[in-house]
C-alpha cells in the first residue's frame, strides 16, 4: 500500500510541477512582451528627444532693425517712424552706428 501511495503522490507532485511550469512560461511570455514594448517605446522616446534637441539647436534669425535717412536730411529714423514714411528715396543703414558714422544723428524714435 505504501508504494501505491508513494506513486500517487509522485504523480500528483509532477502534475503540480507541470502546472507551475506552465504558469511560469506564461509569466515569462508576458514579461517578454512587456519588455519588448518598453524597449520600443524607449527607442521612440529617444528619437523624439533627439529630434527636439536638434530643433532647439536651430537658431532663429534675429530680425535686425533697418534705419533710414534722407539724402538731404541730418537724422536717421526707424522704418516705422512717421518722418521716415515721408522720405521718397531713403538711404538704408543696418545699424544706428553705421548711420552715425556717416554723419547722421538719431531721431527721437530711435531712443
Amino acid at each position: 500500500m505504501i508504494p501505491s501511495q508513494f506513486k500517487q503522490n509522485t504523480i500528483k507532485s509532477f502534475k503540480y510541477v507541470r502546472d507551475d511550469m506552465e504558469q511560469l512560461r506564461e509569466h515569462v511570455r508576458t514579461l517578454t512582451i512587456n519588455y519588448n514594448y518598453t524597449v520600443q517605446r524607449l527607442l521612440s522616446l529617444e528619437k523624439a528627444y533627439a529630434r527636439l534637441r536638434n530643433e532647439q539647436k536651430v537658431e532663429v534669425p534675429v530680425k535686425t532693425e533697418v534705419f533710414v535717412a534722407s539724402a538731404k536730411g541730418d537724422k536717421y529714423h526707424k522704418t516705422n517712424c512717421p518722418f521716415a514714411k515721408n522720405i521718397k528715396f531713403p538711404r538704408r543703414f543696418e545699424t544706428g552706428v553705421e548711420a552715425s558714422n556717416q554723419g547722421f544723428s538719431s531721431c527721437s524714435c530711435v531712443i
